[in-house]
């Protein structure tokens, strides 16, 4: 069995909202946690990086994480991670000196923002490498060490995230061609007005 403490944790863990590759994010002006309501405190407010917080706990439960922009005509976003403290496959009841990630991928896109905040967002490089394979084999030396399974979800994965990516740039180009279209006739109007 896992030991408690003095509160009958039996685990330490960590939520955090972070940039791939670590990646600064200046454009958002804080994280709110609101963990499960057992918990004393259970929203907290992180407002300057690294936007993370740390507890013990016995149980795994849903954080929902609110993410807020330095600009504040952009609508904060929402989302919910599963806390998972246990190994999937594993007893609970074993003793487990391993660390369980459960990282999760979100993209945030901002449909028209600001020029100032428009900026902000294109200051910071794009990223060189693809999260969810840097996350999948980041506690693997290299490739080889992978298992069969892990070869074939490494697999699963990349072809997934070329779909989303493939999508992603159409979706983008789709978008530039309707905001010139919209741009001309804004221009057709204004003319049309003098």
């Amino acid at each position: 069995m896992p030991q408690k403490n003095q509160h009958g944790h039996t685990h330490k863990w960590k939520a955090y909202v972070m940039g791939i590759n670590d990646e600064p994010l200046p454009w958002v002006e804080k994280v709110v946690f609101t963990l499960h309501s057992s918990f004393a405190d259970p929203e907290r407010t992180i407002s300057k990086a690294p936007f993370e917080i740390t507890s013990t706990g016995w149980g795994e439960f849903k954080i929902k994480i609110e993410v807020y922009f330095t600009d504040p005509n952009e609508e904060p976003r929402e989302f919910k991670h599963e806390l998972k403290l246990f190994t999937p496959g594993r007893n609970r009841g074993q003793s487990s000196h391993t660390t369980v990630y459960n990282e999760h991928y979100e993209e945030i896109t901002f449909q028209t923002p600001s020029p100032q905040f428009h900026q902000l967002l294109l200051q910071h490089p794009q990223p060189s490498q693809r999260p969810a394979l840097r996350t999948f084999v980041s506690d693997k030396k290299n490739k080889e060490e992978l298992s069969k399974e892990d070869k074939e979800m490494l697999n699963k994965i990349q072809s997934g995230e070329d779909v989303v990516h493939s999508k992603l740039e159409t979706a983008i180009s789709n978008y530039k061609s309707l905001v010139k279209e919209i741009n001309k006739y804004k221009k057709n109007i204004q003319q049309l007005e003098l």
